[in-house]
């Protein structure tokens, strides 16, 4: 037997909270990335910057920084300033390449937001259908739209003689509707109705909506700023860099425990069958 509609919807939304999770973790080993980088391309500027100044040997500068990117040949081959300056192009070069996959983070973080409004919508049609809607819409009509206007004192008493007849005959009989299955399982402890899968999947759509819009301020609100021509500040990346690692807007305890609803679901119904 197939789960129910609003509970494969929940197991969706468990889906896309992990694939966030595995997607942010790539993303705090970009950062991390980034930050080795700036840390040499800053280095290497000093470094050149003072052969500029004072002519530093090469022995002083093999001393003073170790130059993962470059291979020197038997020879000894001296470090100029152009090899230098062709590091820092290379250094400046990946900087931007890692720059450009924290870019495209954004956009994979704004697709599971997507789907999970999407989620959202599907999940109140169940809630919130169209036989639902109408039963709202005919309990707040007022009695004289329910009743025509046309219609004598007389003629509206032998109406309701012969409804409530009719109704009394129709009481008697009809039999007792028998509840359904998935009726008799709303005091059982497993189950997972669709109001509480409603709770779950806007909740956690809205969380993880906040927490996009604070990591879009840290990557376009001024906060991420590199300028490549000069002397970069990597304490202030990496300040964005413990911002975005944090995630303060997602609440984990609500996702656990949607996980965990969502294993002993899985459970009984393997019992079950």
């Amino acid at each position: 037997m197939p789960a129910p509609q609003h509970i494969t919807h929940l197991i969706r939304l468990d889906s896309l909270c992990k694939d966030w999770s595995s997607i942010h973790s790539h993303s705090c080993a970009l950062f991390s990335s980034l930050i080795n980088i700036l840390t040499q391309r800053h280095t290497t500027t000093d470094v050149l910057q003072n052969i500029s100044a004072s002519g530093a040997t090469t022995s002083r500068l093999v001393t003073n920084v170790n130059f993962a990117t470059i291979s020197l040949n038997p020879l000894d081959q001296v470090l100029t300033s152009q090899t230098l300056s062709l590091v820092i192009y290379k250094q400046s070069r990946e900087i931007e390449n890692v720059l450009t996959k924290i870019h495209k983070i954004i956009d994979d973080f704004e697709e599971i937001l997507k789907s999970m409004e999407n989620i959202l919508s599907q999940n109140n049609k169940i809630l919130f259908g169209p036989s639902m809607i109408t039963n709202v819409l005919s309990s707040t009509l007022p009695d004289s739209a329910q009743s025509s206007p046309s219609s004598s004192p007389k003629k509206q008493k032998k109406k309701n003689k012969s409804s409530s007849k009719s109704k009394q005959t129709s009481k008697s009989s009809t039999p007792k509707k028998q509840p359904l299955p998935d009726e008799q399982k709303v005091d059982d402890a497993t189950d997972i109705q669709a109001p509480l899968s409603n709770f779950y999947i806007s909740e956690i759509m809205r969380m993880y909506e906040r927490e996009l819009t604070h990591k879009q301020n840290l990557m376009f609100g001024g906060a991420l700023k590199i300028d490549l021509d000069t002397a970069v500040e990597v304490g202030g990346i990496k300040s964005v860099s413990e911002r975005w690692a944090a995630q303060p807007h997602i609440d984990f305890e609500i996702e656990e425990e949607m996980a965990d609803r969502i294993k002993v679901w899985r459970t009984a119904k393997e019992l079950g069958q």
